[in-house]
């Protein structure tokens, strides 16, 4: 994703092979925190369905889990059931990054990285040498300059993680982010020439993404965080409406840039104990709604002792990825 130092040069990967994926033969060994634990999930890329045959569903190879957070206590836990050779791939929390939406300027592309460093700049939580940052293009609406996205981490951060799976032999090959992530899971869902909306909560707060074709056209994150609120009574209804009108504007602003796809259904990630929540925008969207279930296009979720967690969805979003480091 980020563009590293020589002595990060396996991080090289630029995010813009994430906008188009490439096939790959084997899956990837996604690393995400979630609280004080680090956790492994391991995913086999499957084979989509052709002329030829139904193809072969994405499969859960593993899923490893650290309670204290230390690399080098995963590795070791990983060294006695396969070899530690990956790829791997780290997924940032939505604390740990700034997803700004900015207008490229009319440069050359050989000066697009530049130009937009300086366009961020004011934006950013720290200097900007003391950044890394990629730009993501997005589908142009045909309104105005064409649109992108730059990720953007501090330098320290990115390094004190990349350092730790280091000393533990594991070397990292890509840094992903939650809305790559959810459009992978999104991308197996899809019904072309339709594409697809996708709605996730965590205890970060809510990600809305859409997806078209296996690509990014949309993401937004909402400030809900679905635990915090009341069990049930009128306070919970409220949060309730106004999530359901917050939704639906973002729907409408799409309709209006990307009046082309049409979509084909709303799918919700929540944890559970809020099945009112879908139900709410099941009848209250215009689209359908339905909740996210991963069993239905991964094998072997289903011999977990327990279901991910809205964090581990993510990871196993990210396992998905397919671009080549």
């Amino acid at each position: 994703m980020f563009a590293f130092p020589p002595q990060f040069a396996q991080l090289s990967t630029r995010l813009r092979a994430r906008f188009r994926p490439q096939a790959r033969d084997m899956g990837w060994r996604a690393l995400v925190r979630e609280g004080e634990a680090l956790c492994l999930w391991e995913v086999s890329p499957g084979i989509p369905a052709g002329a030829g045959g139904e193809g072969v569903r994405p499969q859960l190879l593993r899923h490893v889990l650290t309670p204290d957070g230390q690399a080098a206590a995963l590795a070791a836990q990983l060294c006695r059931i396969v070899p530690l050779a990956g790829p791997y791939v780290f997924l940032l929390n939505p604390a740990d990054y700034q997803w700004l939406q900015v207008d490229t300027p009319p440069v050359p592309d050989e000066e697009l990285h530049g130009a937009l460093g300086w366009q961020i700049r004011e934006n950013l939580l720290q200097p900007l040498e003391d950044t890394h940052y990629d730009v993501l293009p997005m589908p142009a609406s045909g309104r105005g300059r064409p649109p992108a996205v730059v990720v953007a981490a501090a330098r320290s951060l990115l390094q004190t993680e990349i350092q730790a799976f280091q000393r533990a032999r594991i070397a990292i090959q890509a840094v992903d982010v939650p809305e790559m992530a959810l459009r992978n899971l999104a991308a197996l869902h899809e019904a072309p020439p339709r594409g697809l909306a996708l709605l996730h909560f965590d205890e970060h707060g809510g990600m809305l993404v859409i997806s078209h074709g296996g690509e990014l056209v949309m993401a937004r994150r909402l400030d809900v965080r679905v635990a915090q609120w009341p069990a049930e009574g009128e306070a919970r209804w409220g949060r309730l409406e106004r999530l359901g009108l917050e939704l639906q504007r973002s729907l409408d602003h799409f309709d209006r840039q990307f009046s082309q796809i049409p979509l084909s259904r709303l799918l919700v990630s929540v944890a559970s104990g809020n099945a009112d929540l879908v139900e709410y925008l099941a009848s209250n969207l215009y689209l359908p709604v339905e909740a996210l279930d991963l069993t239905r296009v991964i094998d072997g979720l289903e011999h977990l002792e327990t279901p991910p967690s809205q964090t581990g969805i993510l990871g196993i979003g990210a396992a998905l990825r397919e671009a080549a480091p």
